[in-house]
């Protein structure tokens, strides 16, 4: 069942991703009387740029997940205690250091973010684009 559900995520996730690169490719041609060698570039494009926006949110997960930004969340946690329409729910706020403990926990049982699945599509994304560059150039 863990398998299936991992599965799920990569796939969901590789869709979005190929869904990324077809819509920026889309952006720069509309495929008909295209040749070949020039699809094979936009392809590269599209799959560059999704990509760039795969890595670079896995990466900043990661540095998130190292706790390093744990006082902007809590800045968050209060501004919506602060501005909920019941007073009661402000007067019940955690302190800070019992905030950061929960999400220490939080990040030592692994619920934090699905880097891994950001970094890997990422890079499959990376590979793809340097694939259909490759065959630019060769063609």
């Amino acid at each position: 069942m863990k398998d299936r559900k991992i599965f799920l995520r990569y796939g969901m996730a590789m869709a979005a991703a190929a869904a990324i690169a077809i819509l920026v490719t889309l952006m720069e041609t509309d495929f008909y009387g295209l040749d070949k060698k020039m699809l094979f570039r936009f392809l590269s494009d599209g799959f560059f740029v999704a990509a760039v926006f795969y890595i670079g949110f896995g990466l900043l997960t990661w540095i998130a997940d190292a706790g390093n930004f744990h006082a902007f969340g809590y800045l968050g946690y209060m501004v919506v205690r602060l501005f909920s329409p019941m007073k009661h729910r402000f007067e019940e706020r955690k302190d800070y250091f019992t905030y950061y403990t929960e999400k220490k926990t939080q990040r030592r049982e692994g619920k934090t973010s699905p880097k891994r699945i950001l970094l890997t599509v990422g890079a499959v994304c990376a590979v793809l684009a340097i694939v259909f560059a490759g065959i630019f150039y060769r063609i």
